[in-house]
């Protein structure tokens, strides 16, 4: 049976202090916030689908709607917002800590830096493309270990601190032109390359790979199957401006004091 529009923990987080429940569960905050960053981005899907389906001549309006997790880093933010709003009333947006961090959340008793970050790729199994990704999840744990060192220094303000670097593989591939395949069936044929590499690739960045080995919570997200396919991505034009979107891969370096 096809599962889609799934959230599957591959990594769960061995961090004792990490998990401290008397703090806070670090754990089940990013559960939590990866369930809710999931539904509000559907939410938008649904929505923007209604708008879609109203303008005439359009025949997938679907393929039309672009959500925020598949936009930059600032329309993911907004994603985080609303989710940290349900469960995390206390949290300030851009806060002065070494530059801005994305946001510093109360949680249960202890004080979250949370930055996130994004990366696109074509495949997570490529080589070429992994070593792109290694460069940005090196620097997403160094700029982590940073925020924790001064947080450490001010002890009235950051009781339990923690720090979360959180980066979003989000993998993508062109539906590329073949001829005398019906643009269904292309799109079909890249769909399931894509959902391979993306399955595959997740479970090893999961697993033991030396350069993620300092990924603590390793989480995938496999979209629903009506916003896998999606047309008008302007740099794509030469090949019909479709892609597909198997979904996204999370990575997260928590560094702590207790």
């Amino acid at each position: 049976m096809e599962r889609q529009g799934v959230l599957t923990i591959i990594k769960e987080m061995n961090l004792a202090s990490a998990r401290n429940p008397v703090y806070g569960s670090v754990q089940h905050f990013l559960e939590r916030l990866l369930v809710d960053v999931a539904a509000a981005n559907y939410r938008y899907f649904l929505n923007d689908h209604l708008s879609k389906a109203r303008q005439a001549g359009l025949r997938n309006p679907q393929s039309a709607c672009h959500s925020p997790l598949l936009e930059n880093e600032a329309q993911i933010s907004g994603l985080f917002s609303a989710a940290l709003s349900g469960f995390c009333p206390v949290f300030r947006p851009e806060f002065p800590l070494a530059g801005e961090v994305d946001f510093m959340v109360t949680y249960g008793e202890r004080e979250i830096a949370l930055e996130n970050k994004q990366v696109s790729v074509e495949s997570i199994t490529s080589a070429a493309e992994v070593v792109a990704l290694e460069k940005r999840w090196k620097s997403v744990v160094e700029q982590s270990q940073r925020r924790l060192a001064l947080m450490r220094e001010d002890k009235v303000r950051f009781r339990h601190p923690i720090s979360i670097g959180l980066l979003m593989v989000r993998v993508s591939q062109k539906v590329r032109v073949a001829a005398n395949v019906s643009p269904e069936e292309k799109a079909e044929k890249a769909l399931q390359a894509g959902l391979k590499d993306f399955n595959e690739g997740a479970l090893t960045l999961g697993g033991n790979v030396k350069s993620f080995a300092r990924a603590h919570f390793v989480a995938k997200y496999e979209f629903p199957r009506e916003m896998q396919i999606m047309s008008g991505w302007k740099r794509d034009r030469r090949s019909g401006g479709d892609r597909v979107f198997p979904g996204v891969v999370f990575l997260a370096h928590v560094c702590t004091r207790v």
